[in-house]
């Protein structure tokens, strides 16, 4: 199989940070390359853009493979394969040398979901280097990084010696049923009836106030920070503790999908109260 990929724009004055960004992509591609090759008997997923973005795993432009659920992005994921008893092999790639907790807390909130999806799987963080202070997070898998000064260019030209692909069907029909944003407003309901601020999740970063979501100021627990806070509507913009929360972010579609839920909810409370209302005052 021929197949290239995409790195972002280069240009002769790179600057550090966009030098270490391309680095970082160029590293993705080569261990791609050197695991697909390595576990000839595995089928890995193609990384090819497909066209139809809906709720599980898909093929993101930039040709990597994330999820999504109620039309929120969960994560990104570097490589996921499957051995010839089924059993799901998934591959984290990074050069991160310094920033680790940062790392450590991406990889804990995949691996909350992951075990949603597939129960049971394989995980191996793959780096340049040792760091001890990754080892108890999954198994390592040391791959060192290749020459960059002949690949950094537009684009990466895999040199695969296996054909064993597999779509993102055969993906999608493998993992469990699964409903963040269901899942999202049952934890929010349990934690806002016990007030239970020892609640400790990695892929939740946000409970709400189900409650009162239907009013224009209502409260959130912020999961990481442990501590409460507001937000707000105000001329059709939501506002997390006073900062516009952009259409882009997770939260503004929480809070919009979920506000819209019980928006519906109310009218319906509303227009039985009313019919019930109305058939008192007839029986006067």
């Amino acid at each position: 199989m021929k197949a290239t990929k995409r790195i972002r724009h280069f240009h002769d004055s790179l600057t550090p940070k966009e030098k270490s960004i391309i680095e970082g992509e160029i590293y993705e591609c080569y261990c791609y390359e050197k695991i697909v090759n390595k576990y000839q008997d595995f089928k890995f997923i193609r990384l090819e853009e497909n066209k139809s973005k809906k709720d599980g795993f898909y093929i993101s432009a930039a040709g990597s493979l994330c999820y999504q659920s109620s039309l929120i992005d969960l994560g990104e994921f570097d490589i996921i394969g499957f051995d010839l008893k089924g059993n799901v092999h998934w591959y984290e790639i990074t050069k991160q040398k310094v920033n680790l907790a940062f790392v450590e807390d991406k990889l804990k909130r995949k691996k909350e979901l992951m075990s949603k999806l597939f129960g049971k799987y394989n995980l191996y963080l793959v780096i340049p280097e040792e760091k001890n202070q990754l080892s108890g997070l999954a198994n390592i898998l040391y791959i060192p990084e290749p020459d960059y000064t002949n690949l950094i260019k537009q684009e990466y030209n895999f040199n695969f010696k296996s054909n064993n692909f597999i779509d993102l069907d055969y993906l999608n029909k493998k993992i469990q049923k699964y409903d963040y944003l269901k899942d999202l407003m049952h934890r929010s309901k349990i934690f806002f009836q016990n007030k239970n601020s020892n609640y400790n999740s990695f892929l939740f970063e946000r409970l709400y106030d189900l409650d009162n979501m239907h009013k224009d100021s209502f409260s959130y627990y912020n999961v990481e920070k442990k501590c409460f806070g507001i937000i707000e509507i105000k001329d059709g913009k939501i506002f997390k503790d006073g900062k516009q929360v952009k259409g882009i972010k997770a939260a503004h579609k929480e809070i919009t999908q979920i506000r819209n839920i019980k928006l519906l909810e109310q009218k319906k409370l509303q227009k039985k109260n009313t019919l019930k209302n109305k058939k008192n005052n007839q029986k006067k």
